[in-house]
């Protein structure tokens, strides 16, 4: 079963579920529990909630990873069966960072905060750039695929392993 993830959602199968996104400025952040064959992934747009009430706990960091490790506690993972990759936070336009750190290394920053107090680690991941990225999560192994956006399959492969992708 394949599911592809959209911007804010937030979703957690089990194993033989394969979870898809594509993300540029955004964060994919995904969770693999090697115990139970479970995955989980959210497609996070911005670093903060700030006090806002509108929208999903998933479009934002520092909602987005609490609400993920909370789902995957309910199909009974713990932080110490959990492996976190983080992929994204690409700098898409050259005036989106006007003078500030772009916010895709904000996001990237507010997830790692997060897993940190959770005392999940961070295994892998491929952050930042100029080009979007494409996912492709197999929850019965763990196996993430990435393919950069505009780059040829075979170049965007070995960038890949370069980053040390599983």
């Amino acid at each position: 079963m394949e599911h592809f993830i959209q911007i804010s959602e937030i979703r957690v199968a089990r194993s033989p579920a394969v979870l898809r996104t594509v993300v540029g400025s955004c964060i994919a952040l995904c969770l693999f529990d090697r115990n139970r064959g479970i995955g989980g992934m959210v497609h996070i747009l911005l670093p903060a909630r700030d006090g806002k009430e509108d929208g999903p706990p998933g479009r934002y960091a520092d909602t987005a990873v609490p609400a993920l490790f909370r789902k995957m506690q309910e199909e009974g993972s713990t932080a110490y069966s959990l492996d976190a990759s983080l992929f994204g936070g690409a700098v898409m336009f050259a005036f989106s960072t006007n003078g500030t750190r772009a916010i895709g290394l904000r996001n990237a920053d507010v997830v790692k905060g997060h897993l940190a107090a959770l005392n999940i680690p961070v295994g892998r991941e491929d952050i930042g750039g100029a080009s979007g990225r494409r996912l492709i999560f197999d929850c019965a192994t763990g196996r993430i695929d990435v393919s950069v956006l505009g780059m040829p399959d075979w170049e965007s492969s070995a960038r890949g392993k370069r980053k040390n992708l599983r």
